[in-house]
């Protein structure tokens, strides 16, 4: 993450894995959350084994 963001200490500006709580009180957790810059990342992964539609 270092070199994506270019900043010498990530974990200093980025909260990972912050706790939400959503609509119905449920919680839910972002993955990467900026709060200097009100940005929130969601790291999604690709199903290899789902068939193309």
């Amino acid at each position: 993450m270092q070199e994506v963001v270019d900043v010498e200490n990530p974990t200093y500006f980025l909260n990972y894995e912050k706790r939400v709580k959503i609509k119905g009180g449920n919680t839910k957790y972002i993955d990467i959350y900026v709060p200097s810059k009100h940005v929130l990342i969601e790291q999604k992964s690709i199903d290899f084994d789902k068939p193309a539609e």
